[in-house]
């Protein structure tokens, strides 16, 4: 039997900004080991990127993507649960999502938003998405 074409994705990094801790004031992040909620500690970064759908299908929403920082760490997008939106960092842009499912259609372009947060002292260096590593500049 042959193996199912999962479809292309193809992922574009627009920008990294760095944040200012005040950002994080109040806000709560998704925490699986706990099955709650937490607030973030260290400085952000946001990562503006553009996803698009280029299957023959719907795919499901953008793929969680991952981090290295200057020390080491392996760090990991974060949720924000708190607020609502988070004005520095907006998960998704609900403009590109056309019928409000959570889907990419085909073809369908989606400008996101990934949060990371790394310790007192460090520096994120490197994303990865799947297979691919990109070395970051701020």
């Amino acid at each position: 039997m042959a193996e199912e074409d999962p479809g292309k994705l193809y992922v574009t990094p627009v920008k990294v900004r760095e944040g200012r801790r005040s950002d994080l004031k109040g806000v709560k992040v998704a925490d699986d080991s706990l099955g709650g909620v937490r607030p973030p500690r260290g400085l952000p970064y946001y990562v503006d990127l553009t996803f698009e759908n280029q299957s023959g299908e719907e795919l499901s929403g953008p793929p969680k993507m991952f981090g290295t920082d200057s020390e080491g760490h392996d760090l990991e997008q974060l949720e924000v649960t708190e607020p609502s939106v988070f004005r520095p960092c907006p998960e998704e842009d609900d403009q590109g999502d056309a019928d409000g499912d959570g889907l990419l259609d085909q073809f369908e372009s989606r400008k996101v938003c990934a949060l990371f947060v790394v310790p007192r002292g460090a520096t994120l260096e490197e994303l990865e998405l799947k297979d691919v590593t990109w070395k970051v500049s701020t």
